[in-house]
């Protein structure tokens, strides 16, 4: 596995995936003209082989429906394809925000992935 990080955008968002920890953070704006490929490309650089343990960060200032769609996707896949794996999802919001919460509560519903709100 190999560290990357993708800089901030005037859309999109940070993204840093560290190695030595086995950690995905997205932070930031996402609102990427083609969510998509976006994603799909962070999801082609992840390599989990042999990983037990894998945490994501997700700490959005904003995020487009079509980013919504396409970090669930990503979600899915890691799930799926990484079944081995035990992940652990921070999902960081603004106090107040219930919007940005109910993102991350509809993420964990829908991907059975344990989630850790954690208000900044």
């Amino acid at each position: 596995m190999a560290d990357f990080i993708i800089s901030e955008g005037k859309n999109t968002p940070t993204v840093k995936f560290t190695a030595q920890s086995c950690t995905l953070a997205i932070s930031g704006k996402s609102y990427p003209e083609n969510a998509r490929k976006f994603y799909d490309d962070i999801y082609k650089q992840l390599d989990l082989t042999g990983v037990k343990e894998f945490t994501v960060v997700m700490d959005f200032d904003y995020v487009s429906s079509s980013s919504v769609i396409c970090v669930l996707e990503v979600l899915k896949k890691l799930k799926t394809n990484f079944s081995s794996t035990t992940f652990v999802v921070r999902f960081f919001y603004e106090s107040g925000d219930d919007d940005m919460l109910a993102v991350g509560e509809n993420y964990e519903k829908i991907t059975g992935l344990k989630f850790e709100y954690l208000v900044k």
